[in-house]
């Protein structure tokens, strides 16, 4: 399919590609990494990001703690204001922005580093601001992405902040990860074309919602975040994101006619209360999108779509993107929405005329 009307289309269809990209680099970004760290033995890691960076390394966040043994935390600058020089040698801080031009972030870092704290940085701008200040670089080996709302870059992240974790265990860790990885990216390429036409065969009813709400169940409380966020960036109507067990305790009752409920939950742990939160959202005239990660070939059964997607702390949550992710890439334009419009100079104009 080439008929592409936005820079985000584009890149929505190129995931498993960049997955590839990514993997095939792996060896190679990991380098300074390993040279660095290789044998050192942190009481903790944090994880630093703002964004989708900061959603995509929550992803990721469960596996490295599992690989790693020790705790692990995704923080924005704001966050992590705890660290002292006291810390230095026992904690490591792996930040991430596909730029490296984060402002907030790159602020974190200086303070970070006069600490003597060490430091790497997943980036694509392998000359930016953040990666000459880290000194330490992850490079994120992706097609270039132009579109404002990321799809590439969430995927890259969390990827290669799992692969830095493994490189920090040792072991086999990185070689059961590059063949789920692959795995993973197989299974991608059948599921963007699939997503895609879901999305479009309701592009009507897609497009006329007034507020999208995004719950995702138990592992995937980090998915929905991404996926709030490419919704409000895109459809540009009021969204936000709650835990499963988060929106029954009040917010479930802002549920109403044209609300939209994103449900992400999957098929081995969904409990029935995802099913009464479905019911609800229905019975107060709100329309419910009902996604859930599925054995076998992605299919609709009884108004659902079960997403294949494997078994996997971090990789189920990224194959569940793909539904906000494809919303935010087709639905605008039926809206009249240009999101390549955020790339003009005006527009960044604009933006730099309020930082």
């Amino acid at each position: 399919m080439s008929d592409f009307v936005n820079e985000m289309q584009r890149c929505y269809v190129r995931q498993a590609e960049a997955v590839g990209q990514a993997l095939e680099a792996m060896p190679a970004a990991l380098a300074d990494f390993r040279a660095k760290f290789s044998g050192r033995r942190f009481d903790c890691v944090v994880l630093l990001g703002i964004g989708s960076s900061f959603h995509a390394l929550r992803m990721a966040q469960s596996f490295a703690q599992q690989t790693l043994g020790v705790p692990v935390w995704t923080q924005t600058p704001e966050q992590l204001d705890w660290l002292t020089p006291a810390m230095a040698g026992r904690v490591l801080v792996i930040a991430a922005s596909q730029s490296g031009t984060s402002t907030n972030v790159l602020a974190r870092m200086r303070e970070i580093r006069a600490m003597g704290i060490d430091a790497a940085v997943i980036t694509q701008g392998l000359d930016s601001p953040l990666a000459q200040e880290t000194g330490c670089v992850l490079p994120l080996n992706i097609p270039e992405e132009k579109a404002g709302p990321k799809t590439m870059g969430v995927m890259g992240t969390a990827i290669t902040a799992a692969f830095a974790a493994c490189a920090l265990s040792g072991g086999n860790a990185r070689e059961q990860l590059a063949a789920d990885v692959t795995a993973f990216r197989g299974q991608l390429a059948g599921n963007l074309p699939a997503v895609q036409d879901y999305v479009q065969a309701r592009a009507e009813a897609l497009a006329a919602h007034c507020a999208w709400l995004v719950v995702g169940e138990k592992r995937l409380h980090a998915c929905a975040g991404e996926s709030f966020l490419k919704l409000v960036e895109t459809v540009r109507r009021p969204s936000t994101c709650y835990e499963l067990e988060e929106i029954v305790h009040g917010p479930c009752a802002c549920f109403s006619e044209d609300t939209a409920l994103l449900c992400l939950s999957e098929e081995r742990t969904r409990g029935e209360r995802v099913q009464a939160l479905c019911n609800l959202c229905e019975e107060n005239g709100g329309t419910v999108y009902d996604v859930i990660a599925a054995a076998g070939p992605t299919r609709e059964e009884d108004g659902r779509l079960l997403l294949a997607a494997p078994d996997h702390p971090m990789l189920t949550a990224l194959m569940m993107l793909l539904p906000a992710q494809a919303i935010s890439a087709f639905i605008p334009p039926l809206m009249g929405i240009d999101l390549d419009a955020r790339s003009t100079s005006k527009w960044n104009a604009m933006l730099a005329g309020h930082l």
